[in-house]
C-alpha cells in the first residue's frame, strides 16, 4: 500500500501511529480513576499513581485497611496495622502507625505511663496506675478496672450504691439488722423507720418476721397445721399444751401434753399415746408375759 502525504509531507500512517501512542499512553497515566492491565496479560490492576506490576503502589491499598502507603499505612500488607488502629503492647509493632510500638508508645498526657503502661486514660494526667482511687467520682482514677474502688470488699462500690464502702457489712441487699442505728442495706432507712412491704403495718425491724406475707406478723393468730409462724413468736404452728410438740411435728392431740411422739404407749386406755397410729397395739396381754416366762 502507498501512504498518502498530507500537504506537511507526513504519511496516513505515521499519523495513524502517533495517535496510537497517544491513545495508549492516556489510558497509563490518565486520571486517578483510570486502570489498565498489567502488561503480559497479568490482569494486575493498575491506579494512576503508578501502581500496579511496574508501579511503587504508594497509592495501592494492598491490604484493604481503607489506608495506603500514601496517607500513613506504615504496613500495607497488614490489614491491621493504619494510622488510629488500636497498638497492641508487646507485640513489637507499630499498630496505629505513629512512630512508635509497643512500651515506647507516647505518654500523650505527660504523668509518665502511656497506654503499654497501664494507663486507661491517656488523656488526663490524673488516671494512670500510680493514682489514689478517688470515690465517687465515676471514674476509675487508678486503672484497676473498678469506677470508684470497693474498697471494704463487699462487692459494691459508692457508684453501685454502697453507703458505706468502708464496712463490708453495708451494702445493697444486705440483712437490716434493727436497732444499730445504721442502714445496713443502704436503701434509705434504718431500724424501725424501714418500709412495710406487705402492708400489714408492722415493718421487720417492729417484729414482722415476713415482711413479704400480710398474714405473717406479731398481731396475727396463729394458725394450727399451716406450716408457718404467722404470729412471729419463732414457732411454727401452736404447741398449745406445751408438750414440745405441734401438729406440723407428729402431735396427734396438741391439747393434751401427755400424748406425743415423744411418751409410752399406755395400755387398755383406747388412746394411740405416742401418735404412731396405732392404739394400745404395743401392750402385752397377761397371757403374753406368761409365755415369755
Amino acid at each position: 500500500m502507498n501512504p498518502i502525504k498530507n500537504p506537511h509531507g507526513r504519511t496516513l500512517l505515521t499519523a495513524l501511529a502517533v495517535l496510537h501512542l497517544g491513545i495508549a499512553a492516556i489510558a497509563a497515566c490518565g486520571d486517578s480513576g483510570n486502570t489498565t492491565t498489567g502488561s503480559g496479560g497479568s490482569g494486575a490492576s493498575t491506579s494512576a499513581g503508578g501502581a500496579g506490576t511496574g508501579g511503587n503502589g504508594y497509592n495501592v491499598d494492598a491490604d484493604n485497611d481503607g489506608f495506603t502507603i500514601g496517607n500513613g499505612d506504615c504496613d500495607d500488607n497488614d490489614p491491621n496495622v493504619y494510622p488510629g488502629a488500636d497498638e497492641v503492647c508487646a507485640d513489637g509493632i507499630d499498630n496505629n502507625c505513629n512512630g512508635n510500638a509497643d512500651d515506647s508508645e507516647k505518654d500523650e498526657d505527660g504523668d509518665g505511663f502511656g497506654p503499654c503502661q497501664g494507663d486507661c486514660d491517656d488523656t488526663d494526667a490524673d488516671v494512670n496506675p500510680a493514682q489514689t482511687e478517688i470515690d465517687g467520682d465515676g471514674v476509675d482514677n487508678n486503672c484497676d478496672g473498678i469506677i470508684d474502688g470497693d474498697f471494704d470488699g463487699d462487692g459494691y462500690s459508692v457508684a453501685d450504691g454502697d453507703c458505706d464502702d468502708t464496712d463490708a457489712d453495708i451494702h445493697p441487699g444486705a440483712e437490716e439488722l434493727c436497732f444499730d442505728g445504721i442502714d445496713n442495706d443502704c436503701n434509705g432507712f434504718m431500724d424501725a423507720a424501714e418500709p412495710d412491704g406487705d402492708g400489714d403495718g408492722i415493718g421487720p425491724c417492729a417484729g414482722d418476721c415476713d415482711d413479704t406475707n400480710a398474714t405473717v406478723n406479731p398481731n396475727a393468730p396463729e394458725i394450727d397445721g399451716d406450716g408457718l409462724d404467722n404470729d412471729c413468736d419463732n414457732l411454727v404452728d401452736l404447741d398449745i399444751d406445751g408438750d414440745g410438740f405441734t401438729t406440723t411435728n407428729g402431735d396427734c392431740n396438741d391439747a393434751d401434753p401427755t400424748i406425743n411422739p415423744s411418751v409410752w404407749e399406755v395400755c387398755s386406755d383406747n388412746i394411740d399415746n405416742d401418735c404412731d397410729g396405732q392404739i394400745d397395739t404395743d401392750c402385752l396381754t397377761a397371757c403374753d408375759i406368761a409365755a415369755l416366762l
